[in-house]
């Protein structure tokens, strides 16, 4: 599945453009494009409609400072990326300087994808900031408002100095004082200038008791005394203590009930229409009431929960906490501000929560519940965790692209001498079957490292015709060996099921993750793994009969192979199994699984123009079933290919690898398919010997890592002494060297090592035979 990318370009060098958008649609972006060359181009084109700028930085027309200084004053703010060849230490200071989103090296232009991911998910994460910013000034709009339209009197006190920090609009029409003018004075001028030492000593007292009540009597601003009832608590404000002084007028009771009709009314049209979730306890921490936001993000009806006791909607696990956290709020009257907790919703999903809470306080002081607020986090917490997945994806990339090279060497050697031991031993000797299953475990292996780079995106599939039970037998067969022994393995895999266009190493990786989920999901008791293999057709798209069905057949009818897991465990919950393929999603414990499993078998499926279904119910196990697009003309498979007798030739062969153990398996392997075979350690001595007689040589093999020089350099040399010469480039893994970048020097092919000497043979009389004009892999 791509994404949409609305994307303006800076490039006046056509190719250079097309390996831009090539490299977008790689990394699974649908561009929608447009490129400007001249400053009016630009500035026609420019609009907030764009995710992204891409630009080159050796444009003719105009510089990138000047493209930023022109978005900046349309009123623009679209993240930059430039596109540069040059080599300079200083860039990434530069590009901060000037306020450019990222950069990307012509030749590292595969990163390009990498890049505009973070500077999407940056923009996405900062935009979310905005929003956060714009609901906190919300809400402290939402305080100011409760605060200055009390119906009582409310004054923050400074606990230490006595100074009062702010004051609501109510003290002015009631004591006749200017809020704004009592800032800074100390508390004591409020009361008669008789008792005005003995509320420096209630200020000790409300210093040490949370909540003090007691009737006092106020000083007018027109000289006159005033009666009210006084409330104080302890608060904290701007990082120290403060001490809330809340004053009601009870020379007037009636004016005063209405009063607390209307403020009880305001309470709750706020609180009805609050994005957050407000609720209040009893005593007891029994829910008494929540506002409709309850309702919606977590899923319960508000009549529901009446009297049910706060802590039944967390996690097990958090239960203990969470008395320990009621009981400093409930019982020692404690503030607890933008603690994280989670909720368990309607569905059984978890979400997060920034929860902020306070004792709930009436007039004679005393505590009658809590109160408290929880603000929804959960789409934050699982961006920050998808973007520190990322990064570990990115570095799983780095660290396959490093261990590639050195594994293949390995596995040439392997793979080399096994193939010419298998010809040397007769078949009926126990040998020759014992170095088949080397060749085969060799074979497992090289397709691993196709796996890891593939999975990191730094190897594109190869589809091939396959047979599915050919590959579902040899995985079982793997497979029998890691599972435990309460796990019996059913097969039902039919003779002929037919042929699928497919990638032979990601089909092995549907068997593994399904059949690996099937015998954890009877971990505890045990049970039966169930694999078949069939050929089927599809009439028309419909819903498939079976117990806990959810999935409609999205595919065209026709032709399919049928792959089916099944697994006799605890089944699905119809809940969760909506969310089963989603990235992340996982029911396992922490350290058991990355959630990832049955997202890359969704992926692959699709990729392979198919589709997977899943049938459960729980108690009752799991079917998964899988569609791929049978082929109605198979061609020529791999297992008739190994029947054919290898080609051979006489030719003259030059063979360069830097290692003298790969340099006598690829002579002896050459000569076995009879040709004559040069060798050469050293690329300088390569290049010295073919220099001398040009015309000795049929063909020229070179590994690519050699030291002193490299061998598409080398390739270069031999090319420029004899124009024509067919050269074969052979590398383990490497970033720089690719099937595009090989046929533009000219070279006739690109080899992966471990090299296999059927994939030789065959490469080497397509090119002498005059088929092999281009520069691609056999495994095509």
């Amino acid at each position: 599945m791509t994404i949409p990318l609305s994307v303006l370009i800076l490039e006046d060098w056509p190719a250079d453009l097309e390996l831009i958008l090539q490299e977008l649609r790689r990394a699974g972006y649908a561009p929608k494009w447009r490129c400007a060359v001249t400053k009016h181009d630009y500035l026609t084109c420019l609009g907030p409609g764009f995710d992204l700028i891409l630009a080159d930085d050796n444009q003719s027309q105009f510089t990138i400072g000047r493209a930023l200084e022109l978005m900046k004053a349309n009123g623009l703010d679209i993240p930059f990326i430039i596109i540069t060849d040059r080599i300079d230490p200083g860039l990434p200071a530069e590009c901060l300087r000037m306020g450019v989103a990222d950069y990307c090296r012509k030749d590292r232009l595969e990163r390009l994808g990498l890049a505009v991911a973070r500077v999407l998910r940056e923009k996405e994460l900062e935009q979310r900031g905005l929003k956060a910013r714009e609901d906190f000034k919300k809400a402290e709009y939402r305080f100011r408002t409760l605060f200055h339209h009390s119906l009582d009197v409310m004054i923050i006190v400074d606990a230490e100095s006595g100074r009062i920090l702010a004051a609501n609009q109510t003290i002015g029409r009631i004591l006749g004082y200017e809020c704004r003018a009592l800032e800074g004075k100390h508390f004591s001028v409020l009361f008669p200038p008789d008792s005005r030492q003995s509320k420096t000593e209630f200020l000790e007292t409300s210093r040490v008791h949370d909540a003090v009540f007691e009737s006092q009597t106020f000083l007018h601003s027109n000289g006159s005394v005033f009666p009210m009832d006084m409330t104080t608590s302890l608060i904290p404000w701007d990082g120290s203590r403060a001490i809330l002084f809340t004053l009601r007028d009870v020379s007037e009771h009636d004016l005063t009930q209405s009063a607390r009709w209307e403020s009880e009314s305001r309470f709750k049209s706020l609180s009805e229409n609050a994005s957050d979730i407000i609720y209040t306890l009893d005593t007891k921490g029994r829910i008494t009431y929540v506002n409709p936001a309850w309702e919606r993000i977590l899923g319960y009806r508000r009549e529901s929960v009446m009297g049910r006791h706060f802590a039944d909607f967390t996690r097990k696990q958090d239960r203990d906490n969470y008395a320990r956290t009621f009981n400093r709020v409930n019982g020692i009257k404690e503030t607890v501000k933008d603690a994280t907790a989670a909720l368990v919703h309607r569905n059984g999903s978890i979400r997060f929560f920034k929860i902020s809470c306070a004792p709930n306080i009436n007039a004679s002081g005393q505590v009658t519940g809590v109160v408290g607020l929880c603000q929804d986090i959960t789409e934050a917490q699982e961006l920050e965790a998808h973007l520190q997945q990322a990064h570990k994806m990115e570095a799983i990339g780095t660290l396959a692209g490093g261990i590639t090279h050195d594994f293949n060497n390995i596995l040439a050697a392997i793979l080399g001498y096994t193939e010419q031991a298998i010809l040397e031993v007769p078949e009926e000797n126990n040998a020759h079957k014992k170095l088949l299953e080397v060749r085969k475990a060799a074979f497992r292996a090289k397709d691993l490292v196709k796996q890891i780079l593939t999975f990191s995106r730094q190897s594109k599939q190869k589809f091939v015709p396959v047979e599915i039970a050919i590959i579902a037998r040899e995985a079982l067969r793997m497979l029998r060996a890691s599972l435990p022994a309460t796990v019996e393995i059913r097969q039902e895999i039919q003779k002929n099921s037919g042929t699928v266009n497919a990638d032979p190493t990601q089909i092995q990786q549907i068997l593994m993750n399904l059949c690996t989920n099937a015998a954890h999901a009877m971990q505890k008791k045990g049970g039966v793994l169930g694999v078949s293999v069939e050929s089927v057709t599809v009439e028309h798209s419909k819903n498939e009969d079976g117990p806990g069905t959810e999935t409609r057949l999205d595919i065209l009818p026709g032709s399919y192979v049928k792959l089916t897991v099944t697994d006799t465990g605890e089944g699905i919950p119809p809940e969760i199994r909506d969310r089963i393929f989603d990235p992340y999603f996982t029911t396992k414990q922490k350290g058991q699984g990355t959630g990832l499993g049955l997202s890359v078998v969704h992926g692959i499926v699709k990729s392979h123009g198919g589709t997977i279904t899943v049938h459960s119910r729980p108690g009752e196990g799991s079917a998964f079933h899988v569609y791929l697009p049978r082929l109605d003309h198979p061609g020529e498979s791999a297992a008739s290919r190994d029947m054919e007798p290898l080609l051979t030739g006489t030719e003259t062969i030059l063979f360069v690898d830097d290692e003298q153990a790969f340099v006598d398996m690829g002579k002896e392997m050459l000569e076995h398919l009879g040709y004559r075979v040069v060798t050469r350690t050293g690329s300088i001595d390569a290049l010295e010997l073919f220099r001398t007689d040009p015309r000795r040589f049929d063909l020229v093999i070179i590994d690519m890592t050699m030291p002193n020089m490299t061998g598409d350099n080398l390739a270069r040399e031999i090319m420029r002494i004899r124009p024509g010469i067919p050269v074969v480039l052979c590398t383990g893994f490497s970033e720089m060297v690719t099937e595009e970048n090989v046929r533009d020097m000219g070279i006739r092919r690109l080899l992966m090592k471990p090299l296999v000497m059927r994939d030789l043979a065959g490469c080497i009389r397509e090119i002498l035979d005059g088929r092999g004009r281009t520069a691609r892999s056999p495994e095509e």
